[in-house]
């Protein structure tokens, strides 16, 4: 699998053991209030969601970030494998769907016939109920194969690699 390959590429694979935990769909529509089009995006394009790693202190040397506007105490890796069929387009709804729901920092690495996108956005705690994130700054990356990678893709994988982050 396409995502598979992209963890071992950045080292995730070499210092955390990879959870695999299955996440519900239903999950996200009991969080969010989704529209009829959301909920079709979610049911038709996505094979499986999973939690695959979760970056916290007391499994790798990460230490949380808290602020008065954010409150980061590790970062989720969620996998999302879409149906061969699935539209481009409706990746970032889909995103976003889970970004709303996931509380946390979270990278999302969409993976779809060998090859994945990765998305992202910054979350900062809400001014009026500090229990509640806003999610802000949406980032996606293009389609890439991790495994036939050219060398724009090779210098981003060299870039992300555990053991280049702090």
């Amino acid at each position: 699998m396409a995502a598979s390959v992209f963890y071992a590429t950045i080292g995730l694979d070499e210092r955390v053991r990879p959870l695999h935990k299955k996440l519900d769909k239903k999950m996200f529509y009991d969080y969010e209030d989704l529209t009829k089009k959301e909920k079709d995006y979610m049911t038709k394009d996505i094979e499986r969601i999973e939690l695959t790693y979760l970056l916290s202190p007391g499994v790798i040397n990460i230490q949380p970030f808290v602020n008065d506007d954010y409150h980061y105490e590790g970062v989720m890796f969620i996998t999302v494998r879409l149906r061969p069929e699935s539209k481009d387009a409706h990746v970032s709804v889909i995103g976003e769907i889970i970004q709303k729901t996931v509380p946390n920092p979270t990278v999302i690495v969409f993976e779809k016939e060998g090859n994945v996108r990765m998305g992202t956005c910054r979350k900062r705690l809400n001014k009026n109920d500090r229990t509640k994130t806003v999610a802000e700054e949406w980032a996606y990356t293009p389609w890439f194969s991790p495994d036939h990678a050219d060398e724009t893709v090779k210098q981003f994988l060299r870039a992300v690699h555990m053991t280049r982050l702090s």
